[in-house]
């Protein structure tokens, strides 16, 4: 491919790559424009390969060659040339070589990824890497080429050649260049040269620091300094191996290390290990050894070597830095410095040991010392770190048990240094302590009046626990630190404001979408007591997660569940009826309004009574003698008034029981309109009449209100020409048996 016309055609194919990835960055992949650019340019490679096998594209020296030819001038000037050599530049691709039978289908999925930037193709593996998964068996990365510079030398041109091929070649950037090994020898000879090769070298590789590992980089290093020791004389060994152990010495304490773990201890004569040493200041050098110590014991702690990464590690070089005389005199001042510090640690302790003492016996009045309350956390840090561990856990344990005390400064000076202790301690360990003290902590959070913010940390503490115990299906372990929250939100546990707040708050985070979720699939998937729990639990955690419970309630076709459901909603109480009372709709059904009025039945309150208002008034007689039950088991004092509100508005065979319900709760605000109802005897069918007349004179007996007597009197007499009662004679058998009960009840 040596015309010029050849060449042009290149060009062109080189333009129609450049437009079709600026087209793809700004036009729809399905786009006709897009289309249009991929035909023309896989016609334009088409007739190409009619003229060649292959057209390779390569860079050297900031212009492009085509199958080893240069551009000319013009040609690189051109706007889409100079963009096409930027991508070849930012991508580092020194050749890339276009094979025959190349199809659209790789052009297709070639210039996607030319499209990324080169930082994100670089995340992902690399340009290599991102076409091995393209598929693209007619496209190659590299691919060598030769440049005529005269009839009678070639120079090596490929994707890692640079005008310095020898430093690229020594610094293990381009390792596969062919160097005559003898001409360099030449080279070496000049130990100016030698040095400034291995300047350069080291330059190159440093450049590099932060984008290969660092166990690259040094491999890198030790391989140049190989090679150096072989190319260069004996003469000046000893020169060059001073001037590189100066640099290896100058790196930072990890690149150092993974250079002196590779085996270095033959190059040139050994004395490159042995002056690496020498020149390492103090600190440089205790560094470097404690990071050879866990390399050797583990090449993966504590740096970035890895054993299928290519670092290879040396046994026995920690022993050789440590039988050096900088290693000898570095254990010296170890083993010292381990003396102070065993001494430094022993007067410590005395001296806590004495300033705990009086908390450790149990003297209340330590933890009102405001001085030694804030260095407590300090404290128990040192003596965990000195490995005193059961002691900090005692001291611990002593300001735990200041919860409790009768006094509130004290309370509160304990629970604001708890919380600062319990910050001090790792993280593991702080779950720990909340859920061993979790016991104590319920107490106090009972016993204490202030709303303060070590109260509200340490109940958070809690919150959080009971999260981790919800998603590990320990649910029975949840309840007692649930049910005081309840309790304090729901007002049955009288706390002030800010703590009630507070703990409905946590109710509202305990009852996020993932903890319901989890606890419902207990409650209808689970067994044994989890399944139980769920209920329990969920009938802790607010009005929407009883609507839920409700709600499988109304729809659920299994009448164990149901009984379930019935079950945790008795169970939850008072704080329940006001989410029942909401529920309670008219046109909802029958047999769902009958549940509701059972479970009111079994929460004893005020409240009840009046939840079971509109439900007695419901027009299926179901729910009204269900709701009648539980008015009678429930409702308290409120069942008269209640009973007595309702009697004009229930029809008047329903009335026949309310009538007989005021008796037997013997509410006495109901005499003087059971009285009227005697006095006036309504236009109701007779028979209906006689049952209610005879049952109110029944309840006005077992209420004994004197205020009944005259009306019951005068049912008793006989009226009339023929000495006849106007009331039949089960009524005045009924008002005689009153008229004893009062009597006898006075």
């Amino acid at each position: 491919m040596g015309n010029a016309l050849t060449q042009q055609k290149a060009v062109a194919i080189l333009i129609l790559i450049n437009t079709a990835i600026t087209n793809l960055r700004l036009y729809p992949p399905t786009s006709a424009m897009i289309s249009n650019t991929i035909d023309r340019l896989h016609q334009a490679f088409s007739a190409m390969f009619d003229e060649a096998p292959s057209l390779v594209f390569a860079e050297s020296e900031r212009n492009i060659l085509i199958c080893g030819e240069p551009l000319g001038t013009d040609d690189l000037e051109r706007p889409q040339v100079k963009s096409f050599l930027e991508l070849m530049l930012l991508f580092e691709i020194r050749s890339i070589s276009f094979e025959k039978g190349l199809a659209k289908e790789e052009i297709l999925r070639l210039l996607p990824i030319l499209c990324k930037k080169p930082e994100t193709v670089a995340v992902e593996g690399g340009l290599q890497k991102e076409l091995d998964e393209a598929r693209l068996p007619h496209v190659q990365l590299g691919k060598k080429i030769y440049i005529a510079k005269d009839e009678n030398q070639q120079i090596l041109a490929s994707l890692d050649i640079r005008d310095d091929d020898i430093v690229a070649y020594l610094s293990g950037s381009h390792p596969d260049l062919d160097l005559d090994p003898q001409k360099v020898k030449e080279m070496a000879k000049d130990p100016e040269w030698a040095t400034r090769i291995f300047q350069t070298g080291m330059t190159r590789i440093m450049e590099q620091k932060g984008k290969l590992p660092d166990v690259q980089l040094s491999t890198n290093l030790v391989r140049m300094i190989g090679i150096l020791n072989r190319i260069v004389g004996p003469d000046d060994q000893e020169r060059i191996a001073l001037f590189i152990a100066k640099a290896i010495a100058n790196l930072d304490a990890d690149l150092a290390s993974l250079v002196l773990t590779q085996d270095i201890g033959d190059l040139f004569g050994g004395s490159i290990f042995r002056s690496v040493v020498d020149q390492m200041d103090g600190e440089k050098f205790s560094e470097v050894i404690e990071k050879v110590r866990l390399l050797e014991s583990d090449p993966k702690g504590g740096s970035s070597v890895s054993p299928n990464a290519g670092g290879k590690t040396t046994p026995g070089i920690y022993d050789q830095l440590m039988a050096s005389e900088k290693g000898k005199d570095f254990q010296r001042k170890q083993k010292e410095q381990e003396t102070r510090e065993d001494e430094e640690k022993e007067s410590q302790l005395r001296s806590i040991e004495l300033e705990i003492a009086p908390l450790l016996k149990g003297d209340e009045s330590a933890l009102l010392n405001r001085p030694l309350m804030a260095s407590l956390p300090e404290i128990s840090a040192q003596l965990t770190a000195y490995g005193a561990s059961q002691k900090a856990d005692s001291l611990l344990a002593c300001v735990v048990q200041g919860l409790l005390s009768k006094s509130e400064s004290v309370r509160g000076e304990a629970s604001a240094t708890l919380v600062r202790m319990i910050d001090r301690l790792a993280p593991e360990r702080q779950g720990a302590v909340v859920l061993d003290k979790t016991e104590i902590f319920l107490k106090w959070i009972r016993l204490e009046t202030a709303a303060t913010s070590a109260y509200e940390k340490i109940g958070r503490r809690l919150k959080d626990q009971v999260e981790e115990q919800i998603r590990q299906g320990k649910l029975a372990d949840c309840i007692p630190v649930l049910d005081l929250f309840h309790r304090i939100a729901v007002g049955i546990l009288e706390k002030n404001d800010t703590a009630q707040a507070m703990a409905a708050e946590i109710i509202r985070e305990l009852a996020s979408p993932e903890n319901r979720e989890l606890l419902f699939r207990h409650f209808s998937q689970g067994e044994g007591k989890n399944k139980e729990v769920a209920g329990r639990i969920l009938g802790r955690l607010g009005e929407n997660v009883l609507n839920q419970l409700l709600d499988i309630l109304r729809d659920h076709d299994d009448s164990q569940e149901r009984v379930r459901i019935l079950n945790v909603l008795a169970e939850i109480g008072k704080p329940a009826i006001p989410v029942i009372r909401g529920r309670i709709d008219p046109d909802e059904s029958w047999y769902f309004l009958r549940n509701l009025a059972y479970i009111l039945g079994r929460i004893p309150s005020g409240a009840t009574a009046s939840a079971l208002q509109p439900l007695l008034l419901h027009r299926e007689e179901k729910v009204r003698q269900e709701s009648m039950k539980s008015l009678s088991r429930a409702g308290g004092d409120e069942r008269g008034p209640v009973l007595l509100s309702m009697l004009p508005k229930v029809d008047d065979m329903f009335k026949l029981d309310v009538v007989e319900m005021l008796g037997s709760v013997k509410y006495a605000g109901a005499v003087l309109s059971l009285v009227e109802i005697l006095g006036t005897r309504p236009l109701i069918p007779p028979a209906i009449r006689i049952d209610l007349e005879e049952r109110i004179c029944a309840a006005l007996g077992k209420i004994g209100s004197p205020e009944a007597v005259p009306v019951l009197t005068e049912i008793c007499k006989t009226k009339g020409l023929l000495k006849r009662s106007v009331y039949p004679d089960k009524v005045r058998k009924a008002a005689s048996l009153a008229l004893t009960s009062i009597g006898n009840g006075r």
